[in-house]
């Protein structure tokens, strides 16, 4: 980890480090399917880049990101059923310091299927 990456790990809450394992998909199963499809495949994605990935980070201004790159100093917002407005408000209780991005998933996103088929 660099000095960058150990600094954007720090601007989490304390407790939330211990209890959030970098590179783990944290699901929370009132949200919607699709909201965390997205928030998988976008986990996925950062790693494979290299990234150092933290899902449902909470940070000290009590907001929580779906997904934190500690890497790029980015939390993304996977948004479905929230308005502008709400990200707005949301957005204020993150760290100054870094950058929020957002993006919309239909109700119909969804992954790949898995081709199921019996092995023995």
């Amino acid at each position: 980890m660099n000095k960058i990456e150990l600094h954007n790990m720090r601007l989490m809450k304390s407790s939330s480090i211990s209890k959030n394992t970098k590179g783990y998909l944290k699901i929370r199963p009132q949200n919607k399917d699709p909201h965390e499809y997205a928030k998988l495949c976008l986990m996925l994605e950062l790693m494979r880049n290299g990234s150092i990935v933290y899902s449902e980070a909470e940070f000290e201004g009590g907001g929580v990101g779906d997904v934190y790159d500690c890497s790029s100093g980015i939390i993304y917002e996977i948004l479905s059923s929230e308005t502008n407005a709400q990200l707005k408000e949301k957005i204020k209780k993150y760290p100054k310091e870094l950058r929020v991005v957002a993006f919309r998933v239909g109700e119909d996103f969804k992954p790949p299927e898995l081709k199921k088929e019996v092995i023995i």
